[in-house]
C-alpha cells in the first residue's frame, strides 16, 4: 500500500467499529509510515489520548508491534513464494489454484501480485495486466468474513485502476477506458478511501493527455493534487505536480510548464530520484523549445547525475532524445540527427510508438529549419510506412498529417506557425482523432522535380474474374496471420515476430480479418 491514510479513515479505523482485515491492512502500513502513526495519535488527541501505560503493559505492547512487524514480513515473503507458484500457470490452472488453496486467499498476496504487476507493467504493460488479472481472482474470492464487501471493492477497484493505467501504456484506449469506469464502480462501493479516489483521478489524467484532451487532464490531475495535500502525501502530490507540467509542456505552454516543474522540483522527497527526473526533462524540454539552449545545457548537467543512478531504458531513451533537442538548438545538425535517429529505432522496437512519432517529428522541424527540404520529405516517407507498424497505437489521421507534411514540403518550407500547428495536432491527435483534419494551405503546382505516383501493378494472371487485386491481397494477409497463428501455437509475440508486426499491428489485424 503506498498511500496514506485520511484522518476520517483513521479515525473509524481507531475508535470506531473495527474490522479485523481493514485493520490487518492499517497496520501493515502504519508499521512503515510515520506520517500516518503521527496522524493516528493526532486522531486519538481529542479522545484523551493514548491511556498510561505501566511496565508490563508498555512491554506487551512493544512486543506485540515487534511480532506484528515481523509476521507482516514473513508473510510477504511467503505470498511472494506463493506468487511463484502461480506465475507460469494457465488463467484457468491459476483459478483453480486460488479456490483450492486458502493460503492463496490472502491479503498479503493480493498485494504481492500487484506489486510485481506494477513493476513489469512499466516495460511490458501486457505482462503487468496479465499479472494484476491474477491479482482480480485473489480479491474475487477473498472469504466474507473477515473481508467486507466494501474492503474488497477497494481491492478491486485498485487493481482495475492499475490495469487502466497498462492498457494506456499499451494505447489499447477502448480497454483503458473500460477499465477507468470498472474502478470508479468499485471504488463507489468501497470504503471511501482518498487515496484511490486520487490514484484514479491521477491515471485517468494521464489517460487524457495521451489522447489530446489536455484541458480536461489538468482538471483532473489537479483534484489529484489537492487530495493528496490533504493527505499530507509529499510524494504523490509531487507525482501529481509533475503530471500538471507535462500536460501544460504538451499544450506547448513552456513557460508555465516550466514554473510548475520546478515546483515540483522543490516539493518532490529527495529520494524520489524518478520525480525529480521527469521533472528536470520538463524544464530541458521547455528552455529547446524557447530557444534557450546553453540554459537547457546547464539543467542538463546538473540533472545527468541523477539520469545515470535511474539507468532504465525510459529514462536513458529520454536522455538521449534531449540530447538531441540541446545540440539541434545549438546548430549541431550532424550529431544531433544521429541522436534523433537512435532514440526513434528504439522507441519504435519497443512499441513507445508516441515517443517515436513525436522524435520523428522533432527530426523534420530540425531539418526544415534549416532547409534540408529534401531530407524532411524522406523522414515524412519513414513516419507514414512507421504509421501501419504503430496499429492500432496511432489513428488513420496521423498518416494522413504526415501526407500533408510531405505533399507540402516538396514545394516549400514550412514556416514556424506550421511547425507548431503540426506538433500539437499529433500530440493531440496521435492515439484518438479528436478533431478535424490536418490541413496546411493548398499548392497549386507541385514542383517539376517530384517524383510522378506510379501505377498500381495489374492483377496478377489467373485471378479470378470479379476480384480485385486489394481482395486477393488481403485474402494472402488472413491466410499469412493463420498460418503463423498456427505455428506459433497462438503466441502474439511468437506471431508476431514471424509475420514482422508488432504485438499492435498483428492484433489490429487479427481485428481486421475476424481471427
Amino acid at each position: 500500500m503506498d498511500r496514506h491514510f485520511s484522518p476520517e479513515a483513521l479515525t473509524r479505523l481507531l475508535t470506531g467499529p473495527a474490522n479485523e482485515m481493514e485493520m490487518v491492512r492499517a497496520l501493515r502500513h502504519l508499521q512503515s509510515c510515520r506520517a500516518c502513526r503521527t496522524a493516528a495519535a493526532d486522531c486519538l488527541a481529542p479522545s484523551g489520548g493514548w491511556p498510561a501505560l505501566r511496565a508490563p503493559e508498555a512491554r506487551a505492547a512493544l512486543m506485540a508491534l515487534i511480532g506484528n512487524e515481523t509476521q507482516a514480513t514473513v508473510e510477504t515473503m511467503e505470498a511472494r513464494g506463493w506468487w511463484i507458484d502461480l506465475r507460469d500457470l494457465s488463467p484457468a490452472e491459476q483459478l483453480k489454484k486460488i479456490r483450492s488453496v486458502a493460503a492463496l486467499r490472502s491479503l498479503p498476496v493480493f498485494e504481492a501480485v500487484m506489486a510485481e504487476a506494477r513493476t513489469a507493467g512499466r516495460t511490458d504493460p501486457y505482462l503487468g495486466e496479465n499479472m494484476a488479472s491474477v491479482a482480480l481472482l485473489v480479491a474475487d474470492h477473498l472469504p466474507e468474513p473477515p473481508f467486507t464487501k466494501a474492503l474488497k471493492n477497494d481491492l478491486l477497484g485498485e487493481a482495475f485502476t492499475d490495469i487502466a493505467n497498462f492498457r494506456r501504456i499499451a494505447a489499447a484506449w477502448e480497454g483503458s477506458t473500460e477499465a477507468l469506469a470498472t474502478a470508479r464502480r468499485h471504488l463507489v462501493k468501497g470504503t471511501g478511501d482518498p487515496g484511490l479516489e486520487g490514484k484514479l483521478l491521477s491515471i485517468h489524467a494521464s489517460y487524457c493527455t495521451d489522447t489530446g484532451d489536455f484541458e480536461k487532464a489538468l482538471t483532473l490531475a489537479g483534484r489529484a493534487v489537492e487530495i493528496f495535500r490533504e493527505l499530507d502525501d509529499s510524494k504523490n502530490v509531487a507525482h501529481n505536480v509533475v503530471k500538471e507540467a507535462g500536460i501544460l509542456l504538451a499544450a506547448y505552454k513552456p513557460r508555465e510548464a516550466i514554473q510548475k516543474a520546478k515546483t515540483a522540483i522543490h516539493q518532490s522527497p529527495y529520494q524520489e530520484l524518478r520525480l525529480q527526473t521527469l521533472a528536470r526533462f520538463i524544464v530541458i524540454e521547455s528552455l529547446v523549445i524557447l530557444g534557450r539552449p546553453h540554459e537547457a545545457i546547464r539543467w542538463f548537467l546538473d540533472a545527468k547525475p541523477v539520469f545515470e543512478q535511474l539507468g532504465d531504458l525510459g529514462t536513458r531513451l529520454r536522455a538521449t532524445y534531449f540530447e538531441a533537442r540541446v545540440l539541434d538548438g545549438l546548430g549541431r545538425a550532424r550529431e544531433s540527427e544521429k541522436l534523433f535517429r537512435d532514440a526513434i529505432k528504439a522507441y519504435f522496437e519497443h512499441e513507445l510508438y508516441k515517443e517515436a512519432f513525436i522524435t520523428l517529428l522533432s527530426l523534420f522541424e530540425s531539418f526544415c529549419r534549416r532547409g534540408a527540404l529534401a531530407k524532411a520529405a524522406a523522414l515524412c516517407e519513414e513516419a507514414i510506412t512507421a504509421t501501419d507498424q504503430a496499429g492500432a497505437a496511432c489513428n488513420e489521421q496521423i498518416c494522413l498529417v504526415w501526407k500533408e507534411l510531405l505533399a507540402t514540403v516538396r514545394v516549400r518550407q514550412l514556416s514556424e506557425g506550421e511547425l507548431i500547428a503540426a506538433r500539437q495536432y499529433l500530440v493531440r491527435n496521435w492515439s484518438v482523432a479528436r478533431a478535424g483534419a490536418f490541413v496546411l494551405p493548398e499548392f497549386e503546382t507541385a514542383p517539376a522535380s517530384a517524383p510522378q505516383q506510379p501505377a498500381p501493378p495489374p492483377p496478377p494472371e489467373g485471378m479470378p474474374e470479379g476480384v480485385s487485386y486489394q481482395g486477393a491481397l488481403a485474402d494472402y494477409e488472413r491466410t499469412l496471420l493463420e498460418s503463423a497463428l498456427q505455428e506459433t501455437g497462438g503466441n502474439l509475440r511468437a506471431a508476431s515476430r514471424l509475420v514482422g508486426l508488432s504485438r499492435n499491428g498483428l492484433k489490429n489485424k487479427m481485428r481486421r480479418f475476424g481471427l
